[in-house]
């Protein structure tokens, strides 16, 4: 026998447990394959098999026997239409929050600030959003922002804000404009 066909039963032996006789024993016959159907073209429809029918014994009612139960009270007859109550008048909305957040953002400012810093004008978290209104850098300078948004008051956070929603509407803030109601 070559070395090398030596060297690989040799091998197989130490890595899969086989014995490094040449023959692998007596082991048993690999289970028989089950036959599948073929695959279905993507247009195609599975077939249906109808369910089984199952006998089943029909219901028989059950017999009473003697005087019906009698009522714990006597049922009272439906008053008439006029005694219901008139139905409520529809909600009327709410209207936008006065800044609730911090008095000094005006809406809809307020609420947008109130979802992305909690209405902290100067946050800087260090995730590359900025200020009450989480301006990044590149937003905040492309609509006319000076400096860091976090350090800018909440006038010119503002100011800036409604620049960016004039150039890019609420998609500038997507998330927290559907929160307030805004798109």
């Amino acid at each position: 026998m070559p070395r090398f066909v030596l060297g690989m039963m040799v091998l197989a032996s130490v890595v899969f447990g086989v014995p490094a006789t040449g023959h692998h024993g007596a082991r048993p016959p690999p289970p028989p394959r089950q036959a599948r159907p073929p695959p279905l073209h993507w247009r195609q429809a599975a077939p249906v098999t109808p369910p089984a029918v199952v006998p089943t014994k029909p219901a028989t009612a059950p017999t009473l026997t003697g005087p019906p139960p009698a009522l714990s009270a006597p049922l009272s007859p439906a008053p008439p239409p006029e005694a219901y109550p008139p139905p409520a008048p529809p909600p009327t909305p709410p209207d936008p929050p006065s800044g609730s957040v911090g008095e000094s953002w005006r809406w809809p400012w307020s609420c947008i600030a109130a979802h992305e810093s909690g209405g902290n004008p100067v946050t800087d978290t260090g995730n590359g959003y900025y200020g009450g209104l989480q301006f990044s850098l590149a937003s905040w300078a492309g609509a006319g922002g000076v400096g860091n948004p976090a350090q800018a008051s909440i006038e010119a956070q503002e100011a800036t804000a409604d620049r960016l929603l004039a150039m890019q509407g609420w998609g500038a803030w997507p998330n927290t404009s559907r929160m307030c109601g805004l798109r």
